[in-house]
C-alpha cells in the first residue's frame, strides 16, 4: 500500500507502472487532493514532478531488465540444448561400451577359471604355469594356463568351476555387470542420495564410468576389479550406516566383505 499526498488522476500511470514492475496489484490511498480537483497544492505539484521522473526511471529499468531477461533466456536455452546433446552422446557411448564389453567378455578366458578348476580338483595350477605344461584334463579349452592369483583368491572362484569353462565365462561376464550395479547402488546411497542435486551428478558420473576405457577393458578381459569394488564399497557402507546392520554384527559383516574384496595379486 502506497500513501501519497496527491490527486488520484496523477497516480494512475504510476500505479500501472508499479504493477507491471513488481508483478503485483498496487493499492493507493489518497490523503490530500481528491480526484476531480482542477488544481494541485504546492506539495502535490512537487510530488507530481518527482513521480514523473520516477516513471521514466521505472520504464528505463524495465526495458533494461527485459533485455537482460531475453539474453539470459537465450543463454539458458543454449545451455539446456548443449546439455541434452551431451547427455544423449553419453548415453549412446555408455550403451555401446556396455554391449561391446559384455560381448567380448563372453569369449574371454582371463578370469582364472582354469587354475581355480585345477585347484578344486586337487592339482597344482602353479606347476602348470611355471613349467608351461599343457593341461590334459578334459573340459579345459586352452592347454596352457597362467595362474597369477593366490590360492585364497582362486578359491573364491569355486562357484564358477561348477560350470563348463565357456558357460562359466558367460556367467562371469554377467556377474561383472551385476557387480557394477552393486557398486553404483552403494555409491548412490553413500554420496548422492542425500544431496538435493545428487540425481543429476550421479547420472552423469555413471554414464562417464560406463563409457570410459577402464571399465570397458576390465569387463572385456574378464578381470576382477568390479568384484573387489563391489565388496569393498559394501564393507564401507556397512561400517558407516548404523541403521543397516546391528551394532554387534556390523564389524563382522564389514570384515567379511572387506576380506572378499581382497581379490588381487
Amino acid at each position: 500500500t502506497l500513501q501519497f499526498l496527491c490527486g488520484g488522476d496523477v497516480w494512475l500511470g504510476t500505479k500501472r507502472i508499479l504493477s507491471m514492475a513488481f508483478h503485483r496489484e498496487i493499492r493507493i490511498e489518497y490523503s490530500c487532493c481528491q480526484a476531480g480537483h482542477h488544481f494541485l497544492c504546492n506539495g502535490c505539484t512537487v510530488l507530481s514532478q518527482q513521480v514523473h521522473h520516477f516513471q521514466e526511471d521505472l520504464l528505463r529499468i524495465g526495458k533494461q531488465e527485459m533485455a537482460d531477461f531475453i539474453m539470459n533466456h537465450r543463454k539458458i536455452g543454449l545451455f539446456v540444448f548443449v546439455r541434452k546433446i551431451a547427455f544423449t552422446l553419453l548415453v549412446l557411448a555408455a550403451a555401446v561400451s556396455v554391449c561391446m564389453a559384455f560381448r567380448n567378455g563372453l569369449e574371454e578366458f582371463d578370469f582364472q577359471w582354469d587354475p581355480a578348476k585345477l585347484l578344486i580338483m586337487g592339482d597344482n595350477p602353479y606347476a602348470y604355469s611355471l613349467e608351461h605344461k599343457p593341461v590334459t584334463h578334459p573340459g579345459f579349452m586352452t592347454p596352457e594356463i597362467a595362474a597369477n592369483q593366490l590360492p585364497s583368491c582362486l578359491l573364491l572362484l569355486a562357484p564358477w568351476t561348477i560350470f563348463p569353462q565357456l558357460l562359466a565365462n558367460r556367467i562371469w561376464a554377467g556377474c561383472n555387470l551385476l557387480f557394477t550395479a552393486v557398486f553404483l547402488f552403494f555409491m548412490w546411497r553413500l554420496f548422492f542420495a542425500e544431496d538435493g542435486r545428487g540425481r543429476g551428478k550421479f547420472k552423469y558420473l555413471t554414464l562417464l564410468m560406463l563409457a570410459g576405457t577402464p571399465w570397458y577393458v576390465l569387463v572385456s578381459n574378464g578381470q576382477h576389479l568390479m568384484f573387489s569394488l563391489a565388496f569393498f564399497i559394501g564393507a564401507y557402507y556397512c561400517s558407516v550406516k548404523t541403521d543397516v546392520v546391528d551394532e554387534g554384527y556390523r564389524s563382522v559383516v564389514a570384515g567379511v566383505l572387506l576380506a572378499l574384496s581382497a581379490f588381487k595379486y
